[in-house]
């Protein structure tokens, strides 16, 4: 979850950033060059990271690949450094994890939703190591999936807490009803409205 901070210092590229970021008490994420500081996640944003990433940790166990949480930063280019909620990154020959991931998962707020499905998610698209970003609703059991196949990218929408997130890449399924276990989900009305209303808007 994030928010815009309307005064905040004009950094040039990601070195600044980071080294900036590394004396504030906040967490922060830059995206095109604009600072976006993180806020506090509601208790269905949460429970859906932690449980995600426990899913993801359980069906890793004993492969090359690790599941991260929103402390793994991801680098793009000169003007992008991202925290996702989750993400996985695999071993390299050396021993170490690529800081390029296979998988990005955003659990989306009315306040990150515009970025996560717009300037984020085509910057992601940029990394040659990720094949799957995964985008999952606070409101219901829903996950949409984009996947990277031979032809580009491929969505994919799955929906009720009996359904599985097939992710091929890491040779997985993810079970909805793990991810969304807890979960407490809004009244249809708040829903609603939650959809109906826009975005906070950024700079």
């Amino acid at each position: 979850m994030a928010e815009a901070v309307a005064t905040t210092p004009i950094l040039r590229d990601v070195e600044e950033f980071l080294a900036w970021a590394e004396t504030r008490p906040e967490r922060w994420q830059y995206v095109e060059g604009r600072l976006v500081m993180m806020a506090g996640a509601s208790d269905a944003h949460d429970f859906l990271t932690v449980n995600t990433i426990l899913a993801l940790g359980k069906r890793l166990e004993g492969k090359p690949c690790r599941p991260h949480g929103s402390d793994r930063g991801v680098r793009i280019g000169g003007r992008n450094f991202y925290l996702p909620d989750a993400s996985v990154s695999c071993r390299r020959p050396d021993g170490t994890f690529s800081a390029e991931p296979v998988l990005v998962v955003e659990v989306l707020s009315p306040a990150t939703e515009r970025d996560d499905r717009g300037i984020k998610w085509r910057n992601y698209q940029t990394l040659t190591s990720l094949r799957h970003y995964l985008l999952l609703s606070q409101d219901e059991p829903l996950a949409e999936l984009f996947s990277r196949g031979e032809r580009g990218w491929i969505y994919t929408r799955h929906e009720g807490l009996d359904a599985q997130i097939p992710l091929e890449a890491l040779s997985i399924a993810l079970p909805m009803r793990e991810l969304y276990l807890d979960v407490p989900f809004p009244e249809p009305a708040e829903a609603e409205a939650a959809r109906q209303s826009p975005p906070a808007a950024t700079p």
